[in-house]
Parts: structure tokens; C-alpha cells; sequence
């Protein structure tokens, strides 16, 4: 018999927000976006079978505040001119509770794709 030591226990968080598990997928670029900062099914569906897998909490990773900073195509990206029920399509795909992590590629971001860097400047 194998002991899991709780990791299958339900988890109830300070603020109320009850998790059905202690399982949960770090954040990740997984690039999947549809190049204009938009989910596609591909990611809904990739979501969707983590959660089958038991997954409780996915971290979405690099959604960007703007399409200017960019830390690669298919990042997803949530300013003024998201489409916010393709982002809810992806919650909507998966049983898992979703969060998103947002994030800035300052001078890591990729200039090809009309990137515009900014980051911190050294001085000499």
C-alpha cells in the first residue's frame, strides 16, 4: 500500500479557495498562443487533460501585460485588447483552478516578434 502522506487531501487556502488536491503545475511558456496573444484549443485541450490527469492548480505561464514586451510568439497576452472569453475558454476547458503569471521579458524579450525590450540600464 502506498502513503501519499496527503497529497491527495483536499486543500482549503487562508483566503477560502478550496483545492481538490495538493497537486500543482509550476509555470511554464508553452508557447501555444496564436501569435496575437490569444489561447488556442490546442492550449484548452493541452489544460484540459493535465486536469484529467488529477492536476488541482495550473500556473499558466508568461502571459504578458503588453504585446510589446513579449518573451516569445504564442505568449499569451492580457491587456486592453484581449479577448477575455478566449481567456476563459481555457478555464472553462479544464477542471483545474488556474492562475496566471504575469510577467514582463524586459531586455529578454524577443525582438523578432515586435518586441520592444526595456529593462533596467546599468550605469558605468
Amino acid at each position: 500500500m502506498q502513503n501519499h502522506d496527503g497529497l491527495f487531501d483536499e486543500l482549503i487556502l487562508p483566503c477560502g479557495v478550496v483545492s481538490k488536491n495538493r497537486i500543482a503545475k509550476s509555470a511554464m511558456s508553452d508557447s501555444l498562443g496564436d501569435g496575437k496573444g490569444h489561447p488556442t484549443t490546442a492550449q484548452n485541450r493541452l489544460y484540459q487533460r493535465w486536469a484529467q490527469g488529477g492536476l488541482a492548480v495550473a500556473i499558466v505561464g508568461e502571459v504578458q501585460p503588453t504585446s510589446d514586451h513579449a518573451e516569445k510568439p504564442g505568449n499569451l497576452v492580457l491587456d486592453s485588447n484581449a479577448d477575455l472569453q478566449r481567456f476563459d475558454s481555457i478555464q472553462n476547458s479544464s477542471s483545474a483552478r488556474l492562475v496566471r503569471q504575469l510577467c514582463q521579458a524586459g531586455t529578454k524579450g524577443w525582438v523578432r516578434w515586435r518586441s520592444n525590450p526595456r529593462g533596467p540600464r546599468l550605469s558605468a
